[in-house]
């Protein structure tokens, strides 16, 4: 009776032993599979960095220069991490920038004309014009000429922009577009007073003047006018300049005067 008993005790220990082992085992699996995911998510964390869209410009930029070989940027395909795109841009950066400097040279030499190394002179591909205005635009000279000799007025005719307005930048590339831009325009005729201060921009418009980049140039130059605080009339035709002109001219008068009497009220 005491062995049965003594061997049914140990049989509910065993067990009793057996649940609770089962149970601890049951409570850590959890806490290993969120082990397991987080050291995964560190090993993915810790993978090669990519290489930044700034990277992958200046690489392009290379390679279409053909200064990085094709072996490397098969490499990079391959391994597009940002420290091998680092190591990349630093191998060959010297290079790239000599590329750069050079082929700006070249494009100076070939859009500027280099004024200490001309060509002879019979070489020029110089030939004179036989009129300075065509006829439909002597005709407009002259009709302006007249009128404004009765306001004792100057024309001046075919005026660079570059001559009128100036640019205004500590920007040296913006600088530099924006005085190409004006020496490469000119305003057809200007109004000048006795004192020579610009009164009037005027612009013969013909029908060259419908195209979309004529329609462009022409924005430009209104802009410039009105940035600059300078009246800018277009005619179209003699009639035009002759129906027009007087009252254009008039109305400039008017707003000095009234400047004028403004600023002097604020001097007061």
């Amino acid at each position: 009776m005491s062995s049965t008993f003594l061997s049914l005790t140990i049989i509910v220990v065993i067990a009793l032993l057996i649940g609770i082992s089962i149970g601890r085992q049951t409570k850590e699996a959890p806490k290993s599979n969120k082990n397991i995911a987080r050291k995964s998510k560190q090993n993915t964390a810790s993978g090669p960095k990519p290489m930044s869209e700034k990277q992958r410009e200046l690489i392009s930029q290379m390679a279409k220069a053909g200064i990085i070989p094709d072996s490397e940027l098969t490499a990079l395909l391959a391994n597009p991490s940002l420290v091998f795109a680092r190591a990349l841009i630093s191998r060959y950066m010297n290079e790239f920038s000599e590329f750069k400097r050079n082929q700006k040279d070249e494009d100076r030499e070939n859009n500027w004309l280099n004024f200490e190394k001309l060509p002879p002179m019979q070489d020029f591909p110089i030939k004179r014009r036989k009129y300075l205005f065509s006829k439909r635009e002597l005709k407009a000279f002259q009709t302006l000429t007249e009128l404004c000799n009765k306001k004792d007025l100057k024309v001046c005719p075919k005026v660079r922009m570059g001559d009128i307005v100036e640019v205004k930048s500590s920007d040296k590339n913006e600088w530099s577009k924006w005085f190409r831009a004006l020496n490469q325009r000119h305003i057809d005729f200007l109004i000048l007073d006795r004192t020579n201060h610009i009164l009037l921009g005027i612009e013969y418009d013909d029908s060259t003047h419908d195209t979309p980049e004529a329609r462009g140039v022409d924005n430009f130059k209104n802009g410039c006018f009105e940035k600059a605080g300078l009246p800018l009339a277009r005619y179209r035709s003699v009639e035009e300049i002759e129906s027009r002109f007087k009252n254009d001219i008039d109305n400039v008068f008017r707003r000095s005067n009234s400047e004028i009497k403004t600023e002097e009220a604020g001097s007061r």
